[in-house]
């Protein structure tokens, strides 16, 4: 069973990475942080309680990078903060998997409750979320923290095939950083 769900994934991943390798900055509305269509002080309130108090993640993370320097963080914040309405500031692109200050966690114990289940170990429900998130466009898990296995700050294949290997290997669950 472990293997066919194993081949099964590896088939996922396999046909799904030419289609998350595309760059375009077409979903992208940089500063619009909680994705409502429009920026306002709420999409700065969004991103203050997804750093700071272990909010829920931005559904585009690219648009919370208002700088443009692929890191969520409190740079990000500060011009928001700073630009007002002025989203001139901002801008037009950027890349579409920033990472995730390292000073905003909001993962405890050990990663990778990706589903937020609160099983307290992994499962096949959290391989399958980070998949979808990952490939197939599916909403980003609420705690970044939880997907870092490699904790560089990154979410990308790395982190994919640590957790494969935890899951079908039986590695041990990593604690958080």
């Amino acid at each position: 069973m472990k293997k066919l769900l194993f081949t099964m994934l590896l088939i996922i991943i396999s046909s799904a990475t030419l289609h998350a390798q595309v760059d375009t900055c077409a979903n992208q509305f940089i500063g619009d942080v909680d994705n409502s269509g429009s920026y306002d002080v709420a999409d700065l309130v969004y991103l203050m309680s997804f750093l700071y108090q272990s909010g829920p993640t931005p559904p585009v993370l690219s648009n919370a990078d208002v700088n443009g320097d692929c890191v969520i963080d409190t740079n990000d914040v500060v011009l928001m903060a700073e630009a007002g309405n002025n989203i001139s500031l901002f801008v037009d692109c950027t890349c579409i998997a920033p990472s995730i200050s390292s000073s905003s966690s909001c993962c405890e114990g050990t990663l990778g409750d990706i589903d937020e289940t609160f099983s307290g170990s992994m499962d096949i429900g959290d391989l399958v979320y980070i998949v979808a998130f990952m490939f197939l466009e599916g909403p980003p898990p609420a705690c970044l923290a939880e997907v870092d296995f490699n904790a560089d700050g990154e979410i990308d294949i790395s982190d994919l095939i640590l957790i494969v290997s935890y899951m079908f290997g039986g590695t041990i669950l990593p604690d958080c950083p």
